[in-house]
């Protein structure tokens, strides 16, 4: 969110040359499979919880920029934008007031994704030793231990990888939740929008 969402904000604002480079450099992360694009940012930075957050963060930096710039570009020739400039409100206080709170709604949904998709490449990293490292607990790393006793106790691998999928599922089902409430929110508002037009 730090940088994907400023990212995606910048290009979208400006979309003409700054946003075209920056869309550009997006493509080419998004170009590389996410695991092993984590795998790599971590292996050169060092193994452990933090570095393992930042790979992860700088791996789906690109889609979240890919997903606000869309935002941005509808909402910035929507009607109200165009009042707000001739008013002369300042262009910072103009995206954050304005245009951020209509274009990250569906930022906001895809970030819950997100959310259960960091817990599958956390897992899977720890699990190949990249991860947190003990005593730090982590599922992934419950995993590889498990594995490594896999032919003598087999059900030791059950209990991290049962609970790694209920996490996500969890998390998958609070996505779909909220993107229902959005929805509903926003159809809400257009409905609105349209009864005071016609009065």
């Amino acid at each position: 969110m730090i940088l994907g969402i400023p990212w995606g904000t910048i290009a979208g604002f400006w979309p003409r040359y700054v946003g075209s480079v920056l869309m550009r450099l997006s493509d080419i992360m998004i170009a590389f499979p996410l695991l092993v694009l984590a795998i790599a940012i971590t292996g050169s930075l060092g193994s452990g919880l933090v570095t393992s957050m930042i790979a992860v963060g700088l791996v789906l930096a690109p889609n979240t920029a890919v997903l606000t710039r869309a935002g941005v570009l509808v909402v910035r020739d929507k009607d109200f934008v165009a009042s707000s400039r001739l008013s002369g409100v300042p262009t910072p206080i103009l995206i954050v007031r304005h245009v951020l709170p209509e274009a990250l709604r569906p930022v906001v949904i895809q970030l819950t994704i997100y959310t259960g998709l960091t817990f599958v490449i956390q897992g899977a990293m720890a699990f190949l030793g990249l991860g947190p490292q003990r005593p730090t607990p982590s599922w992934g790393s419950d995993l590889n231990e498990a594995y490594g006793n896999i032919l003598s106790a087999p059900l030791l691998i059950l209990p991290p990888g049962i609970l790694l999928g209920i996490v996500v599922l969890c998390v998958y089902h609070l996505g779909d939740a909220l993107r229902d409430r959005m929805s509903t929110a926003s159809a809400l508002d257009t409905r609105t929008e349209k009864e005071v037009i016609v009065v």
